[in-house]
């Protein structure tokens, strides 16, 4: 289960949050209890979390992926810009 982590930036400068192993035991609750109103309501997106703000989560998250060089396995089988069927 994640715990704390720390920050290193360019400068050497080091940013710490402490926090005990498995204090997220509910994961994505709350996520996915607004989603699933979402659903009910017949929205296709939650005011909080807009598709366009969860399109530029993953295209960061792409892009450090990319700088150290991890893939998921299968990745490399999926053209650029295409997603999975």
């Amino acid at each position: 289960m994640p715990g704390g982590f720390e920050v290193r930036f360019p400068d050497g400068t080091r940013l710490r949050h402490e926090e005990p192993a498995g204090a997220h035991l509910q994961g994505l609750y709350y996520e996915a209890a607004a989603v699933a109103r979402a659903v009910a309501a017949g929205q296709a997106e939650t005011p909080q979390r807009t598709l366009a703000a969860s399109i530029r989560t993953l295209e960061a998250a792409d892009e450090i992926r990319r700088q150290l060089g991890i893939n998921f396995p299968g990745e490399h089988l999926l053209g650029a810009g295409t997603a999975p069927a």
